[in-house]
């Protein structure tokens, strides 16, 4: 694709950036850009309705973000996904456009687009925006606690974040991921739209450990569930939906244990699965809660021994136990 046998390879993105600025580079390479405060067409794909735009984190960083399909890259990450370069050809690219060297570059870019037949944008609800990047080991000590690997994350659609952007009204807030406090995007669809439910594992009070916009009726771990089956959990969160996929029990879970199910998904989940079993938190709401699904559906229910839930469970006495555990529970 491209030809640099006669183009340094030595030039990095930190030399590069003595000289201009990220931002400088986005607004070069987005051909349909125009300025930070429009919205402006994907050049990868048929993007019927402007959908992107150039975003700045609290830490000053630009970001390209397609709110389309959920994209988005750093400046340099832009150009490689535009030319199909690695990281040596991005720099001699921008540093062959920009005069920052002078080199003699054969190029013959290719865009990298999309399939447009298959490509169908979602309706976005949210005000809420995750910036989604690559696994890293703080996420991995923090999951594998509970036995989730990187696989079963990405199945339930469940993401790292570097950043979150939130709009309230005319007030606009972006939380960053820290080693400390690391971000993670729960993504949902109902009727082809888009949510987001974000988790701040490590926050100090629990008022501040979730964003969402996500209405009741949208029932976690519903799109991962089997046509059918003996039987089905209905637990209190995704990550015990999770926990039981590991153990090869199909679950869901209500957004919040106060929530109550639709007769609608009820009646079509007991035409799906012989057994519906109750299995909320074992704390004073999630008691109330049991008896008030065991009081109106008659169901079955327990709760997880010696602990709050499956993934505490799992985490001080780990996969084994809690399966034997779990056996116990639904004989």
């Amino acid at each position: 694709m491209f030809d640099f046998n006669n183009a340094s390879l030595h030039i990095t993105k930190n030399e590069i950036l003595k000289y201009i600025t990220e931002l400088q580079i986005l607004e070069r390479y987005c051909n349909n850009y125009k300025s930070k405060d429009s919205s402006f067409q994907s050049e990868f794909y048929n993007d019927k309705n402007p959908s992107c735009r150039i975003v700045i984190s609290a830490s000053g960083i630009p970001y390209y973000r397609d709110y389309g399909n959920g994209d988005y890259f750093t400046a340099f990450d832009y150009v490689s996904r535009k030319y199909g370069s690695n990281y040596h050809e991005t720099c001699n690219i921008i540093a062959n456009d920009f005069n920052i060297k002078s080199y003699q570059v054969s190029m013959f870019p290719k865009l990298l687009l999309n399939n447009e037949d298959s490509y169908k944008p979602v309706k976005i609800k949210s005000n809420i925006k995750p910036l989604i990047q690559p696994f890293n080991i703080t996420d991995y000590n923090y999951w594998i606690q509970f036995g989730l690997t990187f696989d079963v994350l990405n199945y339930f659609n469940v993401k790292s974040c570097s950043h979150v952007l939130l709009n309230k009204g005319e007030n606009h807030y972006t939380f960053e991921y820290k080693k400390n406090n690391p971000i993670y995007s729960y993504r949902f669809f109902k009727q082809d739209v888009e949510y987001f439910k974000i988790y701040f594992p490590m926050s100090s009070k629990k008022e501040l450990k979730w964003l969402s916009n996500v209405g009741p009726e949208c029932l976690q771990g519903y799109d991962q569930l089997p046509d059918s089956g003996n039987l089905l959990i209905l637990t209190k969160s995704l990550k015990d939906v999770m926990c039981y996929y590991i153990l090869g029990i199909p679950a869901i879970a209500l957004q919040a244990e106060t929530n109550k199910i639709s007769d609608k998904s009820y009646t079509e989940l007991c035409k799906r699965f012989k057994r519906i079993i109750v299995n909320f938190d074992d704390d004073e709401q999630g008691r109330i809660s049991t008896g008030d699904f065991v009081s109106t559906y008659d169901l079955e229910f327990y709760f997880i021994d010696s602990e709050k839930d499956l993934s505490d469970y799992i985490k001080k006495h780990g996969l084994e136990k809690a399966e034997l555990m779990i056996k116990n529970k639904i004989l």
